[in-house]
């Protein structure tokens, strides 16, 4: 049976000294690459945010076996030999589900799944909450699929971009803790 889980592939890339920017214009076209890469459907680059910090790079693909054949194609090779050639490279491996939102700076145990339901648990419920509070009485004419539409849509917005950064920030020691 072909597993479909949507999964994430993070490179981490410290540059060798003087290489900083030869590795970000290479990321940079990986990156526009990656939009050429079957199954893949997502790829971002961040840049470090201090000197000693690395760039990362982030995949997603529609499943791991589109991951697989990335990895063991020629165009993959390629890319990942240039890329040795100015940056000491780390990969974090698959990420799958919850647990891309928990990816450390360096490669260490993800947090187990309970875990990381409580914490997605502490930001949805305050958003569903405070959503259905107020919007309810401005949308009680809608029909029920388009008020469930638009409730959906502000609560997966804001804890994608706004609330799940933060928890798993704040909650860090916990997530990662014994």
């Amino acid at each position: 049976m072909i597993e479909k889980t949507p999964v994430a592939r993070i490179l981490r890339c410290h540059a060798k000294p003087g290489r900083a920017e030869d590795c970000m214009a290479l990321l940079e076209g990986l990156l526009q690459g990656s939009r050429q890469i079957p199954g893949c459907v997502f790829a971002s680059l961040i840049p470090p945010a201090a000197e000693r910090e690395p760039h990362q790079f982030v995949q997603r693909f529609a499943t791991l076996q589109d991951l697989a054949r990335w990895q063991e194609s020629a165009g993959h090779a390629q890319w990942r030999e240039r890329l040795e050639q100015m940056a000491e490279v780390v990969d974090a491996g698959p990420i799958e589900g919850l647990q891309v939102w928990t990816a450390p700076p360096v490669p260490v145990a993800v947090p187990p799944k309970w875990k990381l339901t409580v914490v997605s648990w502490m930001g949805i419920f305050p958003l569903v909450a405070v959503s259905l509070g107020l919007l309810t009485p401005l949308l009680q004419s809608w029909p029920f699929l388009a008020r469930i539409l638009l409730v959906t849509v502000l609560v997966v917005s804001l804890m994608s971009y706004v609330v799940m950064p933060r928890l798993v920030r704040w909650m860090g020691w916990w997530l990662r803790g014994k």
